[in-house]
């Protein structure tokens, strides 16, 4: 293990210990961090006591799964905007933390695509940057129907069954 004016270099993970993919998601992290020399431990907690913990910034590392799929940003950024989360709270440190919130409420009622865009880009390249969240999109829905049915579109929120709009050919 690597070593830092002889601490070792590691940090511990925070994941829901009831979503399963999360721990695998954080066992695949763990073993790439240990390939370089730095130790993570796994810290598998219920949802109440994650929340709880990063609202008080108790965490080296948070693994959130948010409640949009990968091609639903704005509910990421809702998330990220509101109090209440904890997520408001790890961007406080931030020196454009107003900027960043401004954008993040700004883009739903953007109207103007390209414009949409541009903001999306900063607030993401900003939390890259700065790194206190890493959006990492991973979402899997499957669909099983038979030859008969058409016009099957996922939806925007992965709580929901698409069934209207559905026809038979």
């Amino acid at each position: 293990m690597k070593k830092d004016d002889g601490k070792k270099l590691e940090f511990s993970m925070m994941y829901d210990s009831a979503e399963s993919i999360q721990k695998a998601m954080a066992e695949t992290l763990q073993a790439e961090w240990a390939a370089v020399g730095v130790g993570v431990k796994l810290e598998g907690v219920d949802l109440a006591t994650q929340v709880q913990r990063f609202k008080a910034n108790k965490f080296d590392m948070n693994f959130f799964s948010n409640y949009g799929a990968p091609y639903d940003p704005h509910t990421f950024m809702n998330v990220l905007s509101s109090d209440g989360f904890g997520f408001k709270e790890a961007i406080s440190a931030y020196p454009n933390k107003e900027k960043l919130i401004k954008e993040m409420t700004e883009i739903p009622s953007t109207t103007n695509e390209k414009k949409r865009k541009a903001l999306y880009s900063s607030v993401l390249s900003s939390l890259q940057d700065q790194g206190a969240i890493v959006p990492i999109s991973y979402f899997k829905k499957t669909a099983v129907y038979q030859k008969a049915v058409k016009d099957f579109e996922f939806p925007a929120n992965r709580d929901e069954h698409p069934f209207t709009g559905i026809k038979l050919k």
